[in-house]
């Protein structure tokens, strides 16, 4: 990760996750009429060091950034509802919008078009949807499908003693079925993807938008079924907040959240350490950081080299080597803020990919805490 900024400061030409977190102070305030966050949104493009503190300007009401200039946009899923895109390749992410639009309108046209050309590579993230889709809303779909079981998210984050006081920031919320969990923590909760199409028709479940689950029918065909999301589940995500931006670079300050979940994503990214990391710095003292993942690194997507699971020596288990890496035991300034509260190895993840076929996976599950 080549000049990334976050909360925990730079990675500079990072082969390893070797770079001790470095904590700043922002500027600014984004809580004016018309920004209800529980946090506040600080502009990734100017970041900088003064000595060795990292600073960054807040954004206000409208999105804009007074130190450089910028105004970042926002997707709008109804009148009462916006998506923030806060990235550095917010002008990427804006030219998704059509596409977002029409995947949160039902995505009818482009099941129809995907099916017509199961090849047309703007449409692979219909096909993503169709996927995660079922696995978190699944069970509230007519009738039913096989979905997820997600209490157990719940459970762990409220069976933690002496939370910090503060919000919840999920990381690769997707379709959003995580975040109607966290809610039953009774914080604040803000849910961000990189993905705009795929936070938008999550937004537009929590705004009651969506009457069409889609789902594959098979590798190549898609197809839809009747959604059904309760009065109550849409109350208890209303208050929650979704946020297009990069898990690499959050646009947050340090130590923003009592809470940051990320499942199934540290083999999603480009960089774990550094996401690792940027959730470390993103916990107050007292904080839960909850991982789970099963470790199935694509070398499509994480480089080979930053596959964690090298750093485990070959006489550990991978889980209690990840155990010992994420609390500061393998590597020197890696993740050394960070204790071991619960853990459990194994954990059953199904996922429906089409009706014929599901994928069974094993998942590492750590529930940390921040000194």
């Amino acid at each position: 990760a080549r000049d990334r900024m976050g909360p925990y400061g730079t990675a500079r030409d990072r082969t390893g996750p070797d770079e001790t977190a470095r904590h700043g102070t922002g500027r600014g305030s984004n809580t004016e009429a018309g920004v209800d966050w529980p946090v506040r949104l600080m502009c990734p493009l100017c970041r900088g060091f003064e000595g060795d503190a990292l600073h960054s300007n807040a954004l206000d009401a409208s999105l804009g950034c007074s130190a450089c200039g910028t105004t970042f946009p926002a997707f709008d899923v109804d009148a009462d509802t916006q998506i923030p895109i806060v990235a550095r390749w917010y002008e990427r992410a804006a030219g998704q919008s059509a596409l977002a639009r029409a995947v949160q309108d039902g995505g009818a046209e482009l099941i129809d078009r995907l099916n017509a050309d199961p090849s047309d590579p703007s449409l692979a993230v219909m096909r993503l949807l169709a996927t995660y889709a079922p696995l978190h809303w699944g069970r509230q779909a007519d009738p039913p499908l096989a979905g997820a079981d997600l209490s157990w998210i719940g459970e762990w984050l409220g069976d933690a003693h002496g939370l910090a006081d503060g919000p919840v920031l999920l990381v690769g919320c997707a379709t959003g079925g995580e975040a109607l969990e966290l809610t039953r923590l009774g914080r604040p909760v803000v849910a961000m993807d990189a993905d705009l199409p795929m936070v938008a028709w999550a937004a537009a479940v929590a705004a009651g938008r969506v009457s069409s689950l889609p789902r594959r029918v098979s590798a190549h065909r898609l197809g839809s079924a009747p959604l059904q999301v309760s009065g109550a589940t849409r109350r208890a995500l209303a208050t929650t907040k979704w946020l297009c931006a990069d898990a690499l670079d959050p646009p947050f300050e340090p130590a923003s959240f009592a809470v940051v979940v990320a499942l199934n994503v540290v083999d999603s990214v480009s960089d774990p350490g550094t996401l690792l990391q940027q959730c470390e710095a993103l916990l107050r003292p007292g904080g839960a950081l909850l991982l789970a993942s099963p470790y199935n690194w694509s070398e499509a997507v994480t480089p080979t080299e930053r596959h964690l699971d090298r750093l485990v020596p070959a006489d550990l288990p991978i889980a209690e080597g990840m155990e010992q890496l994420c609390t500061g035991r393998l590597v020197d300034g890696f993740l050394d803020d960070l204790w071991l509260e619960r853990s459990v190895d194994g954990l059953r993840w199904d996922v429906p990919v089409h009706e014929r076929l599901t994928a069974a996976y094993r998942l590492h599950v750590m529930l940390l805490r921040r000194r």
